[in-house]
């Protein structure tokens, strides 16, 4: 491998931790989810590029919702280190810190950036976001609506028929589709070639042949982010049956007399109407998603196979998550990812960096999505900012069993019943409990080794009070880090610290 790798980021949106084919490799009986009891999830491609590489079992996005998750990974900052925290929150203009595309640019990467960034929302002004933000090349699939600026869009490679199909989709399933009949969804009358997923990666490939046709000695960055699973589940029709509702494996059922502590997860289920669905909606519901599920397996393996055919692999690191996870059905039926439980913030992580990471390795350390751009920016050979919050992966793909940290961090900010009532949530996670501090609702804290439904709130047990004040400083210590970190030690911000 060169002294500077390629470098290809494979995203997709709303994918749970647990839906991959290679999922349950190495994890013990209490580590398994219920979804692992359904019938074998197919992601043929992804399961190969663990085999040669390392996957994470235990990686936790840093906020579970679209846009502070994209904005934190795409700059390895904390959502609360920006301020854009919800996904009504945004930075309009340029960003006061690199992005992953600004900082490869510069270091002499050639940059693409195919698919969803989600920058802002769709209500924002057309004039915000007014670059790229450091990629050179980008397409979108959301007509710049929440992108920013693409020269490339696939509203202009639809026909009107598809285009009028996509917006009757929008009408009924509501923007997001993250209602019970958004959920439920619908098998298209579409094959998967006529779907923007298929479209995004026709790009990556042409843009991968294309560098190769060069034989240019410059590395590339190649990000392709893709909107599938999230719903609406809509299934191009060559994907419809792929997986048997009848098969399907349903959450574990609340237990009797279970109250839910989240008071914004009970809002969204009367207002979308989650807790409603029957058995065989929920069914139907798993099926489609899982089929897209692999239907975006199969668009990240035509860039998997693209990069072998040409004789890249080997000079090429390869990471492969997602923005957050979905409940699909958990807790009394809820669909969504607005909250800190594990099916929320849980995220598959595969990263492969030939002659580093040995293949087909499994690490269980607590990683954050925040330690991905310390990563990139290890393996472009670029030094790592102070106030990074993460660190580069390094050190764990060399060897699985390194010293690393403790435990996760993940926030969440979510609309409050009051106007002046605290909204933010914070979760300190290790590999055997979770601490969720709530300000303006009840705390919980979870045994996962004994309660990974996350049914059994032990926050007053005083059996658990060493952990829950062990976790509380461990939260404690590091907000005040990262508080430290930026922007007081950003060089973009100040020129020096006194």
């Amino acid at each position: 491998m060169t002294a500077r790798p390629n470098i290809v980021f494979l995203i997709d949106d709303q994918h749970r931790w647990d839906a991959l084919g290679c999922a349950a490799a190495g994890l013990g009986p209490r580590e398994r989810s219920w979804l692992m009891d359904g019938p074998p999830i197919q992601t043929p491609h992804l399961d190969r590029l663990a085999a040669t590489g390392m996957r994470f079992s235990q990686a936790v996005c840093n906020v579970p919702v679209c846009v502070p998750s994209r904005y934190s990974f795409m700059t390895g900052l904390r959502g609360h280190q920006l301020g854009v925290l919800s996904n009504g929150h945004y930075i309009p203009h340029q960003l006061p810190t690199p992005t992953l595309g600004m900082a490869l640019t510069e270091a002499g990467y050639r940059t693409a950036a195919f698919g969803k960034m989600h920058w802002k929302p769709a209500a924002a002004p057309p004039e915000h976001i007014p670059d790229r933000r450091g990629f050179t090349i980008r397409a979108t699939n959301d007509g710049e609506q929440t992108d920013g600026p693409s020269e490339l869009r696939f509203e202009d490679t639809a026909t009107d028929a598809e285009l009028a199909m996509r917006r009757d989709w929008a009408n009924r399933f509501g923007r997001g589709g993250e209602n019970r009949a958004g959920y439920v969804g619908e098998v298209a009358t579409i094959p998967s070639s006529r779907f923007p997923e298929s479209w995004l990666a026709d790009l990556a490939v042409d843009f991968l042949r294309d560098h190769a046709d060069q034989d240019s000695a410059e590395p590339f960055c190649l990000v392709l982010s893709l909107d599938r699973p999230h719903p609406e589940n809509v299934v191009p029709h060559d994907y419809a049956g792929l997986y048997n509702p009848a098969d399907m494996a349903l959450p574990p059922p609340v237990p009797q007399g279970f109250t839910e502590d989240d008071d914004y997860l009970r809002c969204l289920g009367d207002e979308y109407d989650w807790p409603r669905m029957t058995d065989d909606e929920l069914r139907v519901s798993v099926s489609r998603y899982l089929a897209n599920v692999t239907f975006v397996d199969a668009c990240f393996g035509r860039v998997l196979d693209e990069l072998s055919q040409l004789g890249m692999a080997e000079e090429t690191m390869v990471v492969m998550t997602a923005d957050h996870g979905d409940l699909l059905g958990e807790r009394n039926r809820s669909h969504t990812k607005y909250c800190l439980y594990d099916a929320a913030l849980r995220v598959p992580l595969i990263v492969r960096w030939p002659n580093v990471a040995d293949p087909g390795t499994l690490s269980g350390a607590p990683v954050e999505l925040v330690d991905l751009m310390p990563t990139w920016l290890d393996a472009a050979g670029l030094p790592v900012p102070a106030y990074l919050p993460g660190r580069s992966l390094r050190p764990l793909l060399e060897d699985a069993s390194a010293p690393w940290r403790s435990a996760t961090l993940t926030e969440h900010y979510t609309p409050a019943a009051q106007i002046d009532q605290p909204r933010t949530q914070w979760a300190v996670r290790d590999n055997r409990y979770k601490l969720i501090e709530r300000l303006s609702g009840p705390s919980a804290l979870y045994d996962l080794a004994s309660d990974p439904c996350e049914f059994e709130n032990r926050i007053d047990d005083p059996q658990f009070a060493e952990v829950r004040e062990r976790l509380r400083t461990e939260a404690l210590h590091e907000i005040m880090r990262t508080a430290e970190l930026y922007p007081a030690m950003s060089p973009h911000l100040t020129a020096r610290i006194f």
